[in-house]
């Protein structure tokens, strides 16, 4: 007995491995366009974030990219810290 494909994934398939790559903005201006980018760790999210940016932005657009992670509660205090230690080696001359 074949077994046929559930239709929500027949749309996923359709949607992510179609050959429509066009983005549908947003026709009002008020109101952003959001996309929203999932994966897992190591997969190239950021990477592919920061290309897609760089695309609009050539095309006149004013991208914003946020970050959520829901593993490290405190992001912002990493993101902090992260600050602090790079000032300290700045100090030391070992980062210019």
């Amino acid at each position: 007995m074949v077994q046929e494909k559930p239709q929500l994934l027949i749309f996923l398939i359709d949607l992510l491995c179609g050959n429509d790559s066009k983005i549908n903005f947003n026709t009002n201006p008020n109101e952003p366009t959001i996309i929203m980018m999932v994966g897992l760790q190591g997969s190239g999210k950021t990477t592919i974030c920061g290309k897609i940016a760089n695309l609009l932005r050539k095309q006149g657009k004013k991208p914003l990219m946020c970050a959520c992670d829901v593993i490290l509660i405190d992001t912002v205090g990493k993101l902090q810290i992260d600050e602090t230690l790079m000032n300290e080696l700045k100090d030391l001359k070992m980062l210019e």
